[in-house]
């Protein structure tokens, strides 16, 4: 539940008011002195789908500034040296922000890419960022004074009362409050059907606003293993092999959801939550999107569950097989190893000499191909290095938003792994075990 409350976002329609210049300003912290900086825009429902819509580089004094056209609220992650700095814009707005170290404690890597608050600098209290800050901390105040001798009715009072002034609120910012304290209320509420039925039936659902879908998930938490307990042995064994036609036929039983957005909703959330509470496998959960997709009508959830397989990998198959196409491979190694880095990156240029050398000191049958980000073709040292095309989509397809990374795969471009742990954390480990395992086909 955790991977799909902190991936999913959502869209609705966007508003078509004129776009307006936003500008960031900023300054980072010593880790990020002359790394590049992305600013990436959450359009998608997961929130691994997003497009980069502007980038740039920190300078060695850790300034620098951006401005994008921007003409609704709009959810973005500032992503650099592994380290994702998600907040809001909206038209017209500037910001002044300051990205801080993480600090001795927090690993970073690729494998472990952190996310941290941004700092702001003289926030205008109109703001969509400061009013979340400011609605959070109320919220949670609310809970702290409680603390002492908690007693959940005076609390869901409270909350009760704190609902209502979010009636007259701009639309964004009321959806997110009002289903932030309903998330609250739910903890507290015995009848699930109940309350949903009483609060989604009357309430508007902005569908940009990711506390609208937590709500949501939280509403249809576990719901197969619910809804199991009504269906024919037949049927659950079907179920449980991932057939999608009995899978979606329980979903659609479902008496209180009232639209196909809903129906939909619950059966693609329950799907990618049972793939990660593995009560399906992820060979499961392909065939059941695969199948799936044909009996959704909502476009929204559809184009979620693209979402989904774009954060799996299963579209990153599509992009890799051709760059192998190109490959003069050399026959006497068993894999490949597909190389990403930066040659403007220090931790790139440090992570690639200690894979190579690994390579060399083990003497493992592993090819090295490497694809430089930024490079020209004077940069490039010999036929196994190539500039990588500077086209936004291969980023975006590859998800090269932090480097270096390491994808191996044999010499028909099955992928073997998608992303390698860094060689300073764990590759070797991963690498004799793939070895092991084709050694033994």
């Amino acid at each position: 539940m955790r991977n799909f409350i902190s991936l999913i976002l959502t869209l609705f329609a966007i508003a078509t008011a004129q776009a307006q210049p936003v500008t960031i300003n900023g300054t980072a912290g010593t880790y990020f002195h002359g790394q590049k900086l992305y600013l990436t825009q959450l359009n998608e429902t997961f929130l691994s789908s997003k497009s980069t819509i502007a980038q740039t580089d920190i300078s060695l004094t850790g300034q620098f500034s951006i401005t994008v056209d921007c003409n609704d609220i709009e959810s973005v992650e500032i992503i650099s040296a592994f380290v994702t700095f998600p907040f809001r814009i909206q038209p017209g707005a500037t910001y002044t922000i300051e990205l801080q170290n993480p600090s001795e404690k927090e690993y970073v890597s690729i494998a472990n890419t952190m996310v941290k608050e941004v700092l702001f600098f003289e926030l205008p209290t109109t703001d969509i960022n400061y009013k979340i800050i400011d609605f959070n901390n109320t919220l949670d105040s609310l809970l702290d004074a409680e603390l002492a001798n908690f007693n959940a009715r005076s609390y869901t009072l409270q909350l009760a009362v704190f609902h209502q002034k979010f009636d007259n609120a701009p639309d964004y910012f009321r959806h997110y409050a009002q289903s932030a304290i309903a998330s609250q209320l739910l903890n507290f509420e015995r009848d699930k059907k109940l309350f949903f039925q009483n609060y989604i039936l009357h309430n508007p659902l902005n569908l940009r606003v990711s506390e609208n879908t937590i709500l949501l998930s939280k509403f249809y938490a576990n719901a197969i293993e619910k809804l199991l307990r009504f269906e024919s042995e037949n049927n659950k064994a079907k179920i449980r092999n991932a057939d999608a036609t009995a899978y979606f036929a329980m979903f659609k039983k479902w008496d209180f959801t009232p639209t196909p957005f809903l129906r939909d909703f619950a059966a693609l959330s329950n799907a990618y939550n049972a793939y990660h509470d593995k009560f399906y496998t992820k060979e499961d959960l392909i065939v059941l999107l695969k199948n799936l997709k044909p009996l959704l009508s909502d476009k929204s959830v559809i184009q979620a569950l693209d979402a989904i397989e774009t954060e799996m990998g299963l579209h990153f198959k599509d992009i890799i097989k051709p760059m192998v196409d190109k490959i003069d491979i050399d026959q006497s190694k068993k894999i490949i190893a597909l190389c990403f880095y930066s040659l403007e990156s220090e931790i790139s240029r440090r992570e690639m000499t200690e894979l190579e050398a690994l390579i060399t000191t083990q003497k493992l049958p592993v090819q090295i191909v490497k694809y430089c980000t930024d490079c020209t073709t004077s940069d490039l040292n010999s036929d196994i290095e190539l500039a990588l095309d500077k086209d936004p989509m291969v980023f975006e397809k590859l998800r090269l938003f932090s480097l270096p990374k390491f994808t191996l795969v044999d010499k028909n471009a099955n992928i073997l792994t998608e992303w390698l742990e860094p060689p300073s954390h764990g590759a070797e480990r991963q690498i004799k075990t793939i070895l092991n395992r084709i050694g033994r086909l």
